[in-house]
């Protein structure tokens, strides 16, 4: 009887080490990248905003049409240790226009929600 039971018990456990990080492997995990842009006294227009991960793939994008802080969504299945943000719009004073850009580096940890400046120049 003890023998039957513990060869159940060890079976139980075997198979729940082989099973478990299959499952873990869909765990879905959401981040939330607050981006606010960093640009001179003239004003900031139709900003393009890119989330890229650690290989460069472009997982995220969002748009900002007055310059104003905008929140990005990004879902993963895996757990990156970085985001870059690549920001490019339009700055304007009077009725001159030019095109500036900036990039920013999200250190991901624990936590799901990141604020990050992107200096735009």
């Amino acid at each position: 009887m003890k023998a039957g039971l513990t060869a159940a018990v060890m079976s139980t456990i075997i198979v729940g080490f082989c099973i478990a990080p299959v499952m873990a492997q869909d765990l879905t995990v959401h981040y939330v990248v607050y981006v606010d842009f960093f640009h001179t006294y003239c004003n900031l227009s139709d900003v393009q905003v890119t989330v890229d991960d650690q290989l460069g793939h472009v997982v995220a994008t969002g748009y900002s049409p007055d310059g104003s802080e905008i929140a990005i969504v990004y879902q993963t299945t895996t757990h990156p240790n970085f985001l870059t943000v690549r920001a490019s719009g339009l700055e304007s004073l009077g009725p001159y226009f030019w095109l500036t850009k900036g990039i920013s580096i999200v250190n991901l940890g624990a936590d799901s929600n990141y604020w990050v400046w992107v200096k735009m120049l």
